[in-house]
């Protein structure tokens, strides 16, 4: 299955900090921006901060790719078993159906 395409969007995903979620997830607050569900499936922003050593375990995304931008600090991110090293402006794009993790 393809994943929906950011320019088949045909209705507006505006919102507000009033309607966003921010929902706890391994011990840290992630601020749902833009979900899923309001993009039609083909993108999501989601915004944390999290505490050094905080990252997500490995697992894989199936239809969607995943795209970091770090603003502060460093992520260490590996992709395919290979480790990269995230940093302000050098934002990783990790590929959809292959095994990765965070921290």
């Amino acid at each position: 299955m393809t994943p929906p395409s950011a320019s088949q969007i045909r209705t507006p995903a505006i919102t507000t900090p009033d309607t966003q979620q921010t929902v706890s997830f391994l011990g840290e607050l992630y601020h749902l921006r833009v979900t899923g569900h309001e993009t039609g499936g083909a993108f999501a922003v989601v915004e944390t901060t999290g505490r050094r050593g905080h990252g997500s375990p490995m697992h894989v995304h199936r239809s969607a790719s995943e795209t970091f931008v770090v603003l502060e600090g460093e992520l260490r991110v590996i992709v395919d078993g290979r480790e990269h090293l995230a940093a302000r402006a050098a934002p990783p794009c990790c590929p959809r159906g292959g095994p990765t993790g965070s921290w």
